[in-house]
């Protein structure tokens, strides 16, 4: 039975022709493209948006509501000036909670997947690692001129550099 897949997302609704929303929409498309594909292969992929109560605008398909966030940054560590930014525990609590899979992935909107992102995660747990193992996939940053769906095959071959990310473990002092 192939692995399934519920990836996660945070949209907010931003200008259609401002870097955002430029990037959310060559995301969605991206989601799209990768989600079809991987029907085709018999692998379950939910895309599952979770989003501040009023910005479900910006949930585009394949993505579907998962829940709505009761709480921000704001209301951890008010910032100056304010910023909604959603706390990533919430995001994952809420989105985990509507899944019905046997992974879950989480990509900011400015991620875009290749169309054969679910098919290689399958590859990768079937033939690396037991069920249930947690992995991390790194991403490639490419160039930023890319500013329209139409552009999606060329940003599929462009190599880019990996993005790595750091892992840091914080040790409490211990308190005199």
């Amino acid at each position: 039975m192939p692995t399934s897949f519920c990836h996660i997302i945070n949209p907010f609704p931003c200008p259609e022709t401002s870097e955002h929303g430029i990037a959310s929409k060559i995301t969605y498309e991206s989601l799209r493209i990768a989600v079809e594909d991987a029907h085709k292969q018999g692998i379950d992929v939910e895309v599952h948006a979770v989003v501040l109560p009023g910005d479900e605008v910006a949930i585009k398909p394949p993505a579907k509501l998962a829940g709505h966030l009761a709480r921000t940054v704001q209301d951890i560590r008010p910032m100056s000036p304010k910023r909604p930014l959603p706390l990533i525990s919430d995001i994952l609590t809420i989105g985990a909670g509507a899944a019905h899979c046997d992974y879950l992935i989480f990509t900011n909107m400015d991620i875009a997947v290749q169309p054969d992102f679910y098919s290689q995660l399958h590859e990768i747990i079937e033939k690396r690692f037991e069920p249930g193992t947690p992995f991390t996939v790194y991403r490639r940053n490419i160039s930023s001129h890319y500013t329209r769906i139409e552009q999606l095959p060329e940003m599929y071959r462009q190599p880019g550099p990996f993005h790595y990310t750091q892992l840091i473990v914080h040790e409490p002092r211990e308190r005199i």
